[in-house]
């Protein structure tokens, strides 16, 4: 009977584990959508208006939403995909004081700027670096995947 009963607990302790798990993987991707959805929302207006980097953050983030929806639903390759959009916005080059085309709307970027004025006038700009908040969630997520199954 005593063996039941431990078996019967362990059972009990494993399924509180996958409970609290599934409820962190839950709060990470919702913080990827978060990140994603506000991206988009906030740079769509400047990328219908043809603004390039514009442009790039919203495919970035809308690689983020689709990442986090496909990785819900357990898949490996959703969890990838949260990678890649990590990646993705770990490089900082920008070509204008508009931004980078790959940093989402949460960024710590450490960059390395140059610009050019004459009479005033903005005439060369660059901006290169790396963007701390990619790196965070690239770690994050590499520490999560064995976890999640990915």
């Amino acid at each position: 009977m005593a063996t039941m009963y431990r078996d019967r607990e362990l059972d009990e302790q494993l399924e509180a584990s996958r409970v609290s798990d599934r409820r962190k993987m839950t709060l990470l991707l919702a913080l990827v959508v978060f990140v994603a959805l506000s991206t988009i929302v906030a740079d769509f207006g400047d990328a219908m208006g043809g603004l390039i980097s514009a442009k790039g953050r919203v495919a970035v983030g809308i690689l983020g939403v689709m990442a986090a929806v496909i990785a819900y639903r357990n898949s490996a390759l959703g969890w990838k995909m949260a990678r890649v959009w990590a990646i993705a916005q770990i490089p900082v080059f920008a070509w204008s004081p508009d931004g980078s085309a790959t940093v989402q709307a949460v960024q710590i970027p450490l960059t390395l700027t140059s610009s050019s004025t004459v009479n005033g006038v903005l005439v060369d700009y660059m901006a290169l670096g790396i963007n701390l908040v990619g790196v965070i969630f690239e770690l994050w997520l590499r520490w999560w995947r064995d976890l999640f199954g990915a």
